[in-house]
Order: C-alpha cells, then structure tokens, then sequence
C-alpha cells in the first residue's frame, strides 16, 4: 500500500501552502510568516549590536575614568563611610574631654585660690623661712603638672578593630604567579622597656639580581592582631621575584601612632626556594627622639648596623 505524502505545514497558520524549513529553529514556514520571522531575528540581531556598541561604550569610558569603576565606588564609600565614624567618635571624645577639662580646671582653680591666699597672708605678715618657701613651690609645681597633665584623663587606644579593614582579592595573585618565589621574614623586637611600636613596618630586600620592593609586614602568619610588641617574633610571608643572592635588606616604620618608637632586635630572611636563611642583627631603637633619630635602617647579613660593605647595591638599585 503507497503511502500518501505528508506535506510540511507553516507553524504559524498551519497551512499546508508552500513552506521553507528554517535551519536555525527548525520550524516551516511559509512564504508571508518566513519575511515576518526574518524581520524578528533581524531585530533581535539589532538589539545585540545596540548592546555590543554600548559595552564597547563602557571599555573606553573606563579607560579614560578608571576611577568610576563599580570597586573603586564602593571604596569610596568605605571611606566616606569610615571617616564619618571616625569624626562621631571624636566629636564624642572631644565633648568628653571638655567636660571633664572644665571640671578639672575648676577643682585646680580652687587649689590656686587657696595657695594664692596663703602667699598673700605670708606676704604680709612677712613671717616665712626655707621650709615655707619650699612648701609653696611644690605645692605651686603639683598644681602646674596637674592642670597641663590631667591625672584624671588619658587617651585609650582599643586593641579591637574599630573600622573594618578591606583588601582587594585578586586570582592574579603574586603567591599565583610563576615568576615569584616566596620569602619568609621573622622579625623579633627586643624586651626592652617600650621597645613595641604602633608605627606600620615595611621591608624591602636587595639581591644580586633584582629587588624586593617596599613591602608592609601587616599580616603575620599566625594572624597576631598585635605586631611587633615588647619581647615578640613575629613572622610574615612575602611573594616577590627571585632576587638571587641577599645581599642587603632595609627595615624601616613609618613614625605613624602613639608609640611609634622601635627597638628592633633582629630580622631573618627565609629564601624558601634556595633554602637560604639570612640573619640580620639590629639591636638599636628606631625612633625619631632616641639615637641617632633614624627609622629607617640597611643591613647586612651576620653585621650590625652601620658596619655595612655593600652600601653600593642600595645606590645602584635606588637610581634604578
């Protein structure tokens, strides 16, 4: 038995008119609904045009404005965000201050009335000796150091974080990259009295074949909040490119914060892929108001400060 022809039919009007198969959707259509179907994807076509030379649009306004860039806004607002806390707070402490300012100043005001009556009575009734004059002079010295160093106010810096600190996280990271090799650092603070600081500490390291730039040493290994207090060895990890043999390394602060001054006792260098460990002796205070006033220092290995023989890598890479 023959069987009949089946002819394809349009999937719009259903009519068995004559039809064109549409390789892209796989539907028939006849001659009027095939224009009509060109004419969608013609527009569709267009919109995706209209979207390309916009996106084109936005590359060039971000390479002429980087700075409008979605992250760099939301930086901003950090910013914005954190400064505005950081002026509550001290609007805060200033009212705090001055409150107490006024009180104190009334309290010692009282003090000096009564020192002042007492000279005067003295005065006049001319009968004083060594152990009166000396009296007075303490007393009058007390009244002075209290009233310029209030003993009841002081400024407390808080060990917790009082604004979130951001980073950027990128998948193109130095510990990534290749070319990069990995450098521990163990930077131990003497036990001096005072010998922490506040102050941000950088490191940069010269080799014989390149340079480890100005690097903070912020994120220690075992995450310590507290960096470079009395009596600690703190250790960091950097990422940088191969120097080659250590020559010279300059630790340095920064001079920022309360306690700023640093009594460094030594730095190591651990050249993870050479497997060379660098010792560098300090035992001096970096501290504008002691020594010699340096924060900044360049050492050599196994040598103390200022005992230094290859001063020349230092100049050669700082013209470089």
């Amino acid at each position: 038995m023959a069987t009949a022809n089946i002819r394809p039919k349009c999937s719009i009007c259903n009519k068995t008119n004559a039809t064109c198969l549409c390789s892209g959707c796989s539907k028939d259509f006849c001659f009027q609904h095939l224009t009509e179907h060109r004419q969608i994807l013609d527009k569709q076509l267009d919109e995706i045009i209209n979207d390309h030379d916009q996106f084109r649009q936005t590359i060039t306004q971000q390479k002429q404005n980087p700075l409008s860039s979605p992250l760099i806004q939301q930086i901003n607002q950090w910013e914005t965000n954190s400064i505005e806390k950081i002026r509550q707070t001290a609007y805060q402490c200033r009212e705090i201050v001055t409150k107490l300012t006024q009180k104190s100043i009334s309290y010692i005001e009282k003090k000096f009335i009564e020192l002042s009556e007492k000279l005067r009575k003295i005065r006049e009734e001319n009968e004083f000796n060594e152990i009166d004059l000396n009296h007075f002079k303490l007393k009058l010295t007390q009244i002075t150091r209290e009233f310029i160093e209030p003993s009841n106010m002081c400024i407390r810096l808080d060990s917790q974080e009082f604004i979130k600190k951001i980073s950027v996280i990128s998948s193109s990271d130095d510990s990534k990259n290749s070319n990069t090799v990995e450098y521990e650092i163990t930077v131990e603070t003497s036990k001096k009295r005072g010998a922490g600081t506040d102050a941000n500490v950088f490191l940069s390291i010269f080799g014989d074949k390149s340079k480890v730039e100005r690097r903070q040493l912020k994120e220690s290994i075992d995450r310590t909040k507290n960096l470079f207090e009395s009596g600690a060895t703190n250790r960091f990890k950097i990422y940088a490119a191969d120097v080659g043999k250590i020559k010279t390394v300059r630790i340095e602060h920064d001079g920022c914060g309360i306690g700023d001054g640093w009594h460094a006792d030594s730095v190591e260098v651990h050249h993870v892929s050479r497997n060379e460990v660098y010792t560098f002796p300090v035992d001096r205070w970096l501290n504008v108001a002691k020594g010699d006033g340096k924060i900044a220092l360049d050492l050599e290995p196994d040598r103390k400060p200022g005992q230094l023989t290859c001063k020349w890598y230092l100049k050669y890479y700082e013209d470089t």
